[in-house]
């Protein structure tokens, strides 16, 4: 803000009533721009502090309810690899990414068991070949219904299910922060321990 000096008011014949004025008028321009931006970083915090606390609500009431389901049914015998995949499904619904299972990506028809299809991250299973130059994995029909259903019927459709978590858990948390990846990881952990077990 650059109001107009009051001494050029004056230069031009105004009178130091006017000076007097173009000074007030002057500070209450600079005033109100402070307050404006006092007001936008006011705005900007109180947005934080909301966010904040919708996710503290959400560790609070889904997070860690659904941690300690997985942990009891762990606890309890069930089989290992249906709660792992549930929760990690969970968890990029939760982020945001909720995975298309059910649904070809491109025609919008009902996933084939008995075909194999590239899975695009952002977008779901596809017949279609990937464009040049990008990777997606390959995955049964199968395996998609499976993950949907939460029910493994065999060792291979559990394999392939934990191979595609880990490439969509991979692709999606690089771009989120540590505590999300680490939960995975420890996840992850808790997998090849079953496995080295077996």
């Amino acid at each position: 803000v650059h109001p107009c000096p009051s001494q050029d008011l004056v230069a031009l014949g105004g009178g130091a009533v006017v000076a007097l004025a173009a000074r007030a008028h002057a500070a209450a321009v600079v005033a109100a721009a402070h307050y404006a931006a006092a007001r936008a970083a006011h705005e900007a915090i109180e947005a934080q502090l909301a966010a904040t606390a919708r996710r503290q609500r959400a560790i609070e009431r889904r997070w860690i309810p659904r941690q300690e389901r997985a942990l009891a049914e762990l606890a309890a015998g069930s089989a290992q690899a249906p709660v792992l995949r549930r929760f990690e499904l969970a968890l990029l619904t939760e982020l945001g990414y909720a995975l298309p299972l059910v649904r070809e990506a491109d025609t919008g028809a009902p996933v084939d068991p008995a075909t194999r299809y590239h899975y695009a991250f952002d977008r779901g299973p596809r017949r279609a070949p990937p464009e040049p130059g990008a990777r997606l994995p390959m995955v049964r029909g199968a395996t998609l219904l499976a993950l949907a259903d939460g029910r493994y019927v065999d060792g291979e459709t559990a394999v392939e299910a934990k191979r595609l978590m880990r490439e969509v858990l991979d692709h999606y948390l690089e771009q989120r922060g540590v505590e999300s990846r680490r939960v995975v990881q420890d996840l992850q952990a808790l997998d090849e321990q079953h496995e080295k077990e077996i």
